[in-house]
């Protein structure tokens, strides 16, 4: 009877180090993995259960990334050696999405549209550079930061308005768009974060709008081969007061639409669907379109047209107070007009008493009136 030779202690060393070796292979090769998926397959890579998409290879026209992989919701693409270069012509990144990493569709030529996540925060390092076709942007409110030549090169391009959410873009970031004519910043763009090379080499720019405050130049005029005609601002808004120029652009006011006027304040963003003029978003009684009169803020309940309540300090000193005396204060709009009007019953009878042209936050009024009740109403002159 024959017996079964067992191996040497060694062998059965050497075969369990190729056991291992083989499992952490398997653990390795699973960390990028294929999904199949409208357009063509996708590459990824799984962190802490979230899914980073590394690549994938377009097969048809339009290119939808998924939005979960395996149960996992697809949060960000990696960054990219070079772009994709591929032949798709649409592009719909899904909602869980918040980071586009750089050159992550750099040089795709034939790219027309991209439909942007909501919840995307991030775009990097030249992700769209050379995307010569794409001639819109929708980019989402709640998008802060835009990377160095993120679009540059964008030929097509002819109007890009930058969300109110973005604070700052890196160089470059719209450099050599030879179609752009119109460029506007949020109200909430960094003056400091601007400089001339984000729009460099643009030689068909003729206006730049500044929802916000005035930027701070970074470098010299001089050195920019193109510059754009008018950099226009709203009034009253940080910085802007007294220039005629900035940084050797002609500055002029922005008398912004009513369309216009509900983007800058984020009606539109925030109240989609109480954006319209006869709508009170903040519900403080006054329409939007009166708010956009008045110069109040339609988003905040507690900026409207009304008198509010002034300390006996904030009197001037050289004023006698006394039993008439009365003292009132609203807030206001650099450059517009208001006027006071007092009546001894609420029903009627008005009568304009004071006329006032105002400065930029609260205007203080006082007024001599006679023995009795009175009430008072401030209203903004057309």
């Amino acid at each position: 009877m024959k017996t079964l030779k067992t191996l040497p202690g060694k062998i059965w060393n050497f075969f369990g180090i190729i056991f291992i070796l083989s499992l952490l292979w398997m653990n390795l090769f699973n960390e990028q993995q294929v999904q199949a998926g409208q357009g063509g397959p996708v590459l990824y890579e799984v962190t802490n259960n979230c899914v980073i998409i590394t690549g994938f290879i377009a097969t048809n026209d339009v290119l939808t990334v998924p939005e979960t992989i395996e149960g996992m919701p697809v949060v960000g693409m990696a960054d990219f050696e070079s772009g994709l270069s591929n032949g798709f012509t649409s592009l719909t990144l899904p909602g869980t999405l918040t980071n586009i990493g750089a050159r992550a569709f750099a040089y795709c030529t034939n790219l027309t549209q991209i439909q942007f996540p909501k919840n995307l925060l991030c775009i990097g390092e030249s992700a769209f550079e050379g995307c010569a076709a794409l001639a819109q942007l929708n980019m989402p409110y709640g998008l802060g930061f835009i990377g160095i030549q993120a679009f540059q090169g964008c030929s097509s391009l002819t109007n890009v308005v930058v969300p109110n959410t973005v604070t700052n873009m890196d160089y470059g970031a719209f450099a050599t768009c030879a179609s752009l004519t119109n460029i506007t910043f949020g109200k909430h763009f960094i003056g400091n974060s601007f400089n001339l090379w984000l729009i460099y080499d643009c030689p068909n720019l003729v206006s730049v709008y500044f929802a916000g405050e005035a930027p701070v130049i970074l470098h010299d005029p001089d050195q920019i081969l193109y510059l754009p005609t008018v950099a226009y601002h709203i009034s009253g808004a940080p910085g802007w007061f007294g220039h005629s120029q900035i940084f050797g652009l002609r500055t002029a006011i922005w008398e912004p639409t009513y369309k216009e006027w509900a983007w800058i304040s984020e009606l539109t963003d925030r109240y989609p669907n109480a954006c319209q003029e006869s709508d009170d978003a903040d519900h403080d009684g006054m329409s939007n379109l009166a708010e956009m009169a008045a110069g109040t803020d339609p988003v905040d309940a507690s900026s409207k047209l009304a008198f509010t309540y002034m300390p006996l300090d904030y009197i001037p000193r050289f004023v006698e107070l006394g039993d008439t005396w009365v003292s009132l204060r609203f807030l206001s709009v650099g450059g517009k007009t208001y006027e006071i009007w007092s009546s001894d019953s609420v029903d009627g009878g008005w009568t304009n008493v004071a006329t006032v042209t105002a400065g930029d936050g609260i205007t203080g009024v006082g007024l001599n009136r006679t023995a009795g009740n009175a009430f008072y109403r401030v209203v903004l002159k057309p």
